[in-house]
């Protein structure tokens, strides 16, 4: 009942509009870890799962971390190579985690979703984005129609970290995304601990505890489940 007249409030106002823009119009978003002041960071689970097998396809709402679940800490570079580690992040605001790579469909065509987001709640929450496996590369035997790039050159499953290093690049340079992007390691842990699951999404609470989980990223909900979040906080 409560999400329903969120979601009547935000149709009002106007708020479920998911603008239809190229990623690159919204502003830099920056969440360097240098900045971040050092505050009490939350008891975090240490056990990251690693070179794990897809168990499911098409409905990813049973994989992963479930809501109420304490988070997994991990540390992870950007493209850039700036280090993250999450715990620190949740020291100081909640974090939205989405998942992604090149060759998915579902992020590449919610790219510009991904900015809106950060461009109305960066001041309260991090955003970062995970560059996974990818889920269509033309090894899978799957193409989508990201299985190639702008210039036709296939997309083959990375076999080293500097060559998935390169396709994140890539993705970011493809779609203008704004917001850190972080790339898993070669035995997959965060694709494995926190799915399998080629655009998972989850909101995080600062106390390490999952509070929203979508099994395909959906920005419209993740917008109520921020709003719902952040209102009860300050209660």
């Amino acid at each position: 009942m409560v999400r329903a007249k969120l979601y009547l409030v935000m149709a009002i106002l106007g708020l479920l509009a998911v603008p239809i823009v190229a990623c690159s119009s919204a502003p830099t978003h920056t969440s360097d870890p240098a900045t971040i002041v050092e505050t009490e960071e939350p008891m975090l689970s240490t056990t990251l799962k690693r070179n794990c097998l897809p168990t499911v396809r098409g409905n990813f709402d049973s994989v992963g971390l479930a809501i109420g679940e304490m988070a997994v800490n991990f540390t992870l570079k950007d493209i850039h190579g700036n280090e993250f580690v999450l715990s620190r992040l949740l020291a100081e605001k909640p974090v939205v985690m989405v998942f992604g790579s090149f060759t998915c469909p579902p992020f590449r065509q919610l790219c510009a979703a991904n900015d809106t987001l950060p461009d109305k709640y960066g001041d309260q929450v991090y955003f970062i984005i995970i560059h996974v496996r990818e889920s269509h590369a033309v090894d899978t035997g799957r193409p989508s129609p990201y299985t190639y790039d702008e210039e036709g050159n296939p997309i083959y499953e990375s076999q080293t970290y500097d060559e998935r290093l390169e396709v994140a690049r890539k993705t970011v340079a493809a779609e203008g995304i704004t917001v850190p992007v972080l790339v898993d390691e070669m035995d997959n842990p965060l694709w494995c601990s926190y799915g399998p699951a080629p655009n998972i999404a989850y909101l995080i609470a600062t106390d390490g505890t999952i509070v929203e989980k979508q099994g395909w990223y959906q920005p419209q909900e993740m917008e109520v489940a921020i709003i719902e979040y952040l209102a009860r906080d300050d209660n």
